[in-house]
């Protein structure tokens, strides 16, 4: 039996684009942190196509997507994906039973406007799955926390989500640091160059 239990999580630092300059979606992200673990697993109990079974325990918009993906790659790969309801020539079953997502955008750098200009992308998922056989056996396990970084300017950030898949779309966090330290400094030099500007007027009458 293969299994993978509460792996430490593995930060994984992406360059901001590719090869062609593009910057990898969120979709393109998840991508790779979560169909690909489940159809390598796939892979390494069996070589060659079997009829096979994805059942989910959530019906959330991510976990339907999920589902699809691995649906589609299989098929792919010449594999007879069944439906739930028809165990009777069934292989393998994958069982989906968690899936959590979060995705924040963390400012890291402002321009001379003070609006962020730079913010630090962080994609972090928990997956859970195992497949088992037509015995009822579990021949393999998986639990694991992923989590991908990258850095991506204010520009970029609309490219990267999806209006179709509103999973996709992250929450932005402001620097805490930056604004307890900027905007009191903002607004003393104001209050100062008020002050200021009032005695020199009044100096000058």
């Amino acid at each position: 039996m293969y299994t993978l239990y509460k792996i430490p999580s593995i930060l994984i630092l992406l360059s901001v684009g590719s090869v062609w300059g593009q910057v990898p979606t969120n979709l393109d992200l998840l991508q790779g942190m979560v169909p690909r673990p489940v159809l390598e697993a796939v892979d390494s109990l069996s070589p060659t196509p079997v009829p096979i079974v994805i059942e989910s325990q959530s019906s959330s918009e991510i976990n339907n997507w999920l589902v699809q993906q691995i649906r589609k790659e299989l098929l792919a790969k010449n594999f007879s994906v069944l439906d739930k309801s028809d165990t009777s020539g069934v292989d393998l079953t994958i069982v989906i039973e968690d899936l959590q997502l979060f995705i924040m955008y963390r400012g890291i750098d402002r321009d001379l406007l003070l609006r962020v200009s730079k913010y630090e992308r962080s994609i972090e998922t928990f997956l859970t799955f195992y497949i088992k056989n037509n015995r009822e056996s579990i021949l393999y396990t998986y639990s694991k926390r992923n989590e991908q970084k990258d850095v991506l300017s204010r520009s970029q950030l609309k490219e990267v989500e999806s209006t179709f898949f509103p999973f996709s779309q992250g929450q932005k966090i402001e620097s805490g640091i930056m604004n307890k330290l900027i905007e009191p400094a903002i607004i003393t030099a104001a209050t100062v160059g008020a002050i200021y500007l009032f005695f020199s007027l009044r100096s000058g009458s």
